[in-house]
């Protein structure tokens, strides 16, 4: 694949990934402040839907495919760039989505009684969505640069490790900010 041709494929990727999530979270957003729908339904979705699409990237084993031709695009080339450091990749990334959605559904089961009458400021969101993109755009460009500049498969040995525990220390300090985030709304709220 030439400069240019992975140039595009990487340009297309970023916009696809920012356009998901800014739909995914505005849809969010008008659910939880006007549907008025209990908050553990919305959440149990959120984590049977995690966990689904996990088992069925399991059960789809190491195949490229996606009904998405970019996202395709990518897995090829970074399959053949990455070699066995991309199955190890793929399959913590869906370890991951299982508990995170096992998480979710816990969550769900605990707010039962919670309502989404109150709406959430708009600003609030604006604040969280720009703090994920954040992050995601720039896990994206050190994963790209990463897989981009690499001469060859040996390039990435040990790679998913050192990803994912700098990812986990990462989404440490995340949490901690998200939790912070949300206390001071809920304080500024009483």
């Amino acid at each position: 694949m030439t400069a240019e041709a992975i140039k595009d494929m990487r340009k297309k990727q970023f916009i696809l990934v920012n356009a998901i999530i800014l739909i995914g979270m505005t849809v969010y957003v008008a659910i939880i402040n006007y549907t008025g729908l209990n908050m553990s339904y919305i959440l149990f979705t959120l984590g049977a839907f995690l966990i689904v699409q996990s088992f069925f990237n399991i059960l789809k084993k190491d195949l490229t495919k996606s009904w998405v031709p970019i996202i395709e695009q990518v897995n090829k080339y970074e399959k053949e760039i990455m070699g066995k450091e991309w199955k190890k990749q793929n399959k913590t990334a869906y370890v991951i989505n299982i508990f995170v959605g096992a998480m979710i559904m816990t969550q769900a089961y605990f707010m039962y009684d919670i309502s989404s009458q109150h709406p959430i400021s708009i600003w609030f969101f604006v604040i969280l969505i720009i703090f994920l993109l954040l992050t995601i755009n720039i896990t994206m460009l050190i994963h790209t640069s990463k897989v981009d500049n690499a001469k060859n498969t040996s390039d990435f040995k040990g790679y998913t490790w050192k990803f994912n525990l700098i990812g986990f220390v990462f989404g440490l300090v995340l949490a901690v900010v998200i939790f912070i985030l949300v206390i001071s709304f809920v304080l500024s709220r009483i």
